[in-house]
């Protein structure tokens, strides 16, 4: 992935090693499960998690993560159609493809707010939309965020904090 050498551009599926994830149990009994699915991380049976969070020390990939798997959502296609592994991690692209809406929203671009429509609309309505435009666009985000499933990725949780000091997360 060179423009010094244009010819050996790769595919990012094929380049991508996913990060080992586990999945610290509720009871802490010290017994951590492999995840190794976008389906095992989502939900749990065929129920929707709500809220999912991945921890580690800076650098392990996290922020990799998320990006990829905005990346599959955009992407629409099965990644695991790309690879000749029958059953790499993380490919189950169809689980995330159920979302209406994917975003990518990076907490400490956002110190100012708690409300996770207005980050959307500071880093990316107001990006990409003409000044005429903008209030259409977040209206319309609004409309979907209360009539369809949507994927929020909030990256850097860490590094915000509340500008009213009263809540541990955005709302």
């Amino acid at each position: 992935m060179s423009t010094l050498f244009p010819s050996g551009d790769e595919s990012l599926h094929k380049l991508y090693a996913a990060p080992s994830i586990c999945r610290k149990t509720e009871n802490n009994d010290g017994e951590n499960e492999a995840v190794s699915t976008y389906n095992e991380i989502l939900y749990t049976g065929e129920k929707l998690k709500k809220r999912i969070f991945l921890q580690d020390e800076a650098g392990m990939g996290k922020t990799t993560f998320a990006t990829k798997l905005i990346l599959d959502w955009c992407n629409q296609v099965e990644a695991s159609s790309l690879l000749p592994e029958s059953n790499p991690p993380f490919y189950d692209a169809s689980t995330i493809h159920e979302f209406k809406l994917a975003l990518f929203i990076t907490l400490r671009d956002s110190v100012v707010h708690r409300d996770v429509t207005k980050m959307i609309k500071e880093q990316l309505i107001d990006l990409m939309y003409a000044d005429t435009d903008r209030e259409e666009a977040y209206l319309l985000l609004n409309k979907l965020m209360q009539t369809e499933r949507c994927l929020v990725v909030h990256d850097g949780l860490d590094e915000w904090r509340d500008p009213e000091g009263k809540v541990a997360q955005p709302i």
